[in-house]
Parts: structure tokens; C-alpha cells; sequence
């Protein structure tokens, strides 16, 4: 089969003949029809996030199943499944306490195992999620980063009514966005430079979107939310847009950073202002015990992509998705490994 093989640092190398190994007892074989390009694809393609190479990346993917092993009984070939990337092991001490996504032995499809780069993949039977056929196919890959949305809105714990304040309007923004409104979120204003993703933001339906490089951006925040967003999700993953949620959360309001920023950034905040204002800052990472949830969601139609602009890539074109990626002009960018 075809694959892109991550080798080292900005080294991809796209293979012709990797062999496919059958399903073991407890595994199935996916036939990859879509695989997301994420950022973390890109910050472990740069040398800045950690994987096991050799290996297949992509763990944004979703396909038809092609081969189970013998003690697979709960899939069957032929079904539309989307993929779990996160393996835990259940036996450490965050796995214990239930903290699944803090586990000290996690494995990733497409980071440490063979992902979704690839014509075909092999995954365990417990990872695989059985997804509805009638919406098109190429959503069935954002199961994942739905899933992680969720965790995050777990985090900022919307309760009905209160302002919430989204900074960026990607992919993942516009997944929180949808899922804020589901959480009920009151008021909500979405914050991003981009004039045409403030106008998906606004047709999707937030009540606001703002510019953060207008000189009153902060001060257009406070107005919309009536003195401060009670909750702040951060999906920009970069240090200005992590102060500026600091500054625009009113007191007791808790701030979500979502984005996963470059090593080196970090966030100054005044203890004082932290105390006084009794602000909380919460990270979130991974998707412990949503990814079902992501799945019922995209069954029922919840969550909506007709607004997205998108581009697919075949593997052959791996460095130019990846590079569509970085221009940042798309929602998402897609790899069609059977293309």
C-alpha cells in the first residue's frame, strides 16, 4: 500500500509497497477514505511535539472497515467508522484515578503507532466507532477534534446563560462555538482576524465577532458580554491571544487554553489580578470519554461543516497540504489516501 512515513524532522517520504499486515485477534483493519492534517501533525513534522519514528501520521481519520481479527465482535467489515487515536493503559496512576488522558503510557495512532497517512491502517478494536453513512464522508474524520472540543467545554463548565468569549475561528473554534451553544451559552462572541471566518462564525450562529486588531477590541468584548465573558476558550494557541483572555474574563471567570501553542510561549499573569479577580485558568488535552459523544453528535447533525472551506490532498501532495495548513486559508485540510 501507499503510505507517508514521518522519518525525522521535516522528512516525510511517501512509500509505494508497505506491506499490510492482517488484523490480530483483537484488531481491525480500516480502509482510510479521509484523514485530517492537524496542527500536531505539523508541530511533529517541525521536530516541536514528540512521535515514535519511523511512523505513519494522522490520527484525524475515519474509513470503511475493511478486515477483523477473530475475537472482534462489536464492528463489523463494511461499516463506517471513525477512529480514537488515544490508547491508555489502564493501569497507571492517572489511569486509576480515572484521568485517562494524563496517562504516563499513552500510546497515539499516528504519532506512536501507524495512523491515517496511509492507505490502510490497523487499529485496535476498541478505538473503532462506528459512524452514520448519511452525511458525507470526508466529516467523519473530525469525530476526533470534536472530541476534544468536548473535553474542553467539560473544562469551562457553561452553565446556562452565561457569555462565553471564543478567540479564533478554525476548525476548532467553530466546533466550540456549536458546542457552547449546545452547552447553553447565552451570550457568545467570537473573536478572529479574518474577515471571512467571522462571517462563517456569524452565519453559524454566534451574536458577535470582532476583530482583535481594532484599537476597542477589548473594550467592543466588555460591551457585547456586559462586563467580561464568564467563560474564555483560547483557540489561537499563541501568547497574545492568551493574555488577551486573561484581560477580558470578568471576575470569577474561567478561561480554557485550548490551542496548543510553540514551546517556547509562555503567559505572564499578575498574582494579584489572579487573586482579586479569583480567575480560573484551566488547560485541556486529549478526549477522555467523548469520543461516543462526538460520534452521536455528528450522527444527529448537530454540529454543522456546510459553511467550511476545505481542500483535500492525495498522499502524494503530503507537503502541500501541509503547507496549505500553515497558509491557514481552509477550515480544514484533508489527505484522500485512496485517491
Amino acid at each position: 500500500m501507499k503510505a507517508a512515513i514521518f522519518k525525522t524532522k521535516h522528512n516525510i517520504v511517501l512509500e509505494t509497497n508497505k506491506a499490510v499486515a492482517p488484523p490480530t485477534a483483537k484488531e481491525v483493519l480500516v480502509k482510510v477514505d479521509t484523514c485530517g492534517v492537524c496542527g500536531t501533525d505539523i508541530h511533529i513534522f517541525d521536530g516541536e511535539a514528540k512521535a515514535s519514528p519511523p511512523v505513519v501520521l494522522g490520527h484525524e481519520f475515519c474509513g470503511t472497515v475493511e478486515k477483523v481479527g477473530l475475537d472482534v465482535s462489536t464492528i463489523a467489515p463494511g461499516a463506517w467508522v471513525a477512529i480514537d487515536p488515544n490508547i491508555h493503559c489502564d493501569s497507571c496512576f492517572y489511569c486509576r484515578k480515572g484521568l485517562i488522558n494524563l496517562c504516563q503510557n499513552l500510546r497515539a495512532i499516528g504519532v506512536n503507532l501507524d495512523g491515517g497517512f496511509a492507505e490502510y491502517c490497523l487499529v485496535p478494536a476498541t478505538q473503532v466507532y462506528q459512524i452514520s453513512d448519511s452525511f458525507p464522508h470526508q466529516w467523519g474524520a473530525l469525530a476526533e477534534p470534536i472530541s476534544c472540543a468536548l473535553r474542553g467545554i467539560e473544562r469551562a463548565q457553561i452553565r446556562s446563560g452565561e457569555s462565553v468569549v471564543i478567540l479564533g475561528a478554525g476548525n476548532i473554534g467553530l466546533i466550540m462555538l456549536q458546542l457552547a451553544q449546545i452547552a447553553g451559552a447565552g451570550r457568545l462572541v467570537v473573536v478572529e482576524p479574518l474577515p471571512e471566518r467571522r462571517q462563517i462564525a456569524q452565519q453559524i450562529g454566534c451574536d458577535g465577532t470582532i476583530d482583535p486588531k481594532t484599537s476597542d477590541a477589548e473594550e467592543q468584548i466588555q460591551q457585547m458580554t456586559g462586563g467580561g465573558a464568564d467563560v474564555v476558550i483560547e483557540c489561537v494557541g499563541k501568547t497574545e491571544a492568551a493574555t488577551m483572555a486573561v484581560r477580558i474574563a470578568r471576575c470569577g471567570g474561567r478561561i480554557v487554553i485550548f490551542g496548543l501553542a510553540e514551546k517556547q510561549d509562555s503567559l505572564r499573569v499578575n498574582l494579584q489580578d489572579l487573586f482579586y479577580r479569583e480567575l480560573s485558568i484551566l488547560g485541556s488535552i486529549l478526549n477522555p470519554f467523548t469520543f461516543q459523544t462526538a460520534i452521536q453528535l455528528l450522527n444527529s447533525g448537530k454540529i454543522r461543516f456546510d459553511y467550511y472551506k476545505t481542500q483535500s490532498f492525495t498522499l502524494e501532495q503530503i507537503q502541500r497540504a501541509f503547507a496549505a495548513h500553515r497558509e491557514g486559508k481552509y477550515h480544514k485540510i484533508f489527505i484522500k489516501p485512496n485517491i
